[in-house]
């Protein structure tokens, strides 16, 4: 990512490749929390503290309803019926799509139940993967299945707790003999949160000032304050700490850009990897924050979408460094000013709440990544 943003002749990496932005997750939850709205309700949102998957099994068959999922861990769970994601839309316009369920998976195996989850443990999961179980069987799935058709008697692979946890997990059975194990912290190679020395040029007071503002029009919901002021106090010292002059200003023009001058920004060459650094921080920032928890009491439900726009971000950026600059806010509010090249603002009127206030206000779910703490039973488990 370095070597690129800062202008490497190696050829673009597919996007697929690379890192997801720190308020994606955010912005998924969000939308979804707004779709489960009293006044709106097209779906209710479930959160486990742990992988949901056996979650989401028990309730639909509860619900005698359809999995749609891409997660083939559906095809070996008791009873749950599972449709591939792929066949979404399929599923919405009422048209017929295959249906996977356990029971039929090993009838066309010619394996009993009982089988077909021993054959999908010894093919290997999340918790069996890295096991060696010694059992001299075929490797490849389909001689794997005519061996164990052989069998007349069931066939149990030994006790590892990997097994023993699969076991329960796919016959939707408590797990509470397995305790969760701990969030593991390790260096994912990202950079820091918050920089050990302060940036150079710091962020002026007033344009930290303008971010937190802006955050605020997006996010706090009306009688919101009480709740979230403490939240937006603690982002906004971390932000002073991340930020530099540049990167704060095109952060402040950024938020306070209409959808439809974000929309018409571009950054035609890459990134420099300092701004790149500081988008991540930026973002990390309101990741880690307890804003999220908020949505539907202090916070609104559609702010989060629009606290980041990568291109128009980098695009400030760029000009700003480009053009030398020493201070200020960004301007050039009106169409003439960005075919110009001048740095598009909010015009009087539009994007957020931004009205005459009496002055600049300042102001953690968990603060790492709220991926559900895994059991790996002694052992990596895949991700």
């Amino acid at each position: 990512m370095e070597r690129y943003a800062d202008g490497s002749e190696t050829a673009r990496r597919p996007a697929g490749d690379l890192p997801k932005p720190a308020l994606a997750s955010r912005v998924f939850e969000a939308c979804l929390k707004r779709l489960d709205a009293p006044k709106i309700r097209k779906l209710t949102v479930l959160q486990c503290q742990e992988e949901a998957d056996q979650r989401i099994a028990i309730d639909a068959c509860r619900r005698k309803a359809v999995i749609l999922g891409a997660d083939s861990d559906y095809m070996v769970m008791r009873d749950a019926r599972y449709v591939q994601l792929e066949h979404a839309a399929r599923v919405a316009e009422g048209k017929p799509v295959a249906v996977w369920t356990r029971r039929g998976v090993a009838a066309a195996l010619n394996l009993s139940e009982e089988l077909f989850v021993e054959a999908c443990l010894l093919l290997g999961n999340d918790y069996t993967g890295q096991i060696d179980f010694d059992v001299e069987a075929p490797q490849k799935p389909e001689k794997l299945m005519e061996w164990l058709a052989g069998f007349d008697e069931e066939m149990h692979l030994p006790g590892h707790e990997g097994v023993l946890f699969s076991r329960a997990l796919y016959n939707l059975q408590s797990l509470a003999a397995w305790p969760l194990d701990p969030p593991r912290v390790h260096d994912d190679g990202a950079s820091a949160l918050v920089p050990e020395t302060p940036p150079a040029q710091r962020a002026p007071p007033e344009t930290l000032d303008a971010i937190m503002d802006a955050v605020r029009a997006l996010v706090v919901a009306p009688g919101g304050d009480h709740l979230l002021d403490p939240i937006l106090e603690s982002v906004r010292a971390q932000l002073a700490a991340c930020l530099d002059r540049i990167t704060a200003q095109a952060l402040s023009g950024m938020l306070r850009s209409t959808c439809e001058d974000l929309a018409a920004m571009l950054c035609e060459t890459p990134p420099l990897y300092a701004d790149v650094v500081a988008a991540y921080r930026y973002q990390r920032v309101l990741a880690a924050s307890d804003l999220f928890r908020f949505l539907g009491a202090g916070a609104r439900f559609d702010g989060p979408r629009r606290l980041f726009h990568g291109p128009g971000f980098h695009a400030l950026a760029r000009r700003l460094r480009s053009r030398g600059d020493t201070g200020g806010e960004p301007r050039g509010h009106d169409r003439s000013a960005q075919a110009s090249g001048g740095l598009p603002g909010p015009r009087a009127g539009a994007g957020p709440d931004h009205a005459a206030r009496p002055g600049p206000r300042r102001g953690r779910r968990r603060a790492t990544d709220r991926r559900a703490p895994r059991r790996n039973f002694g052992h990596d488990s895949k991700e």
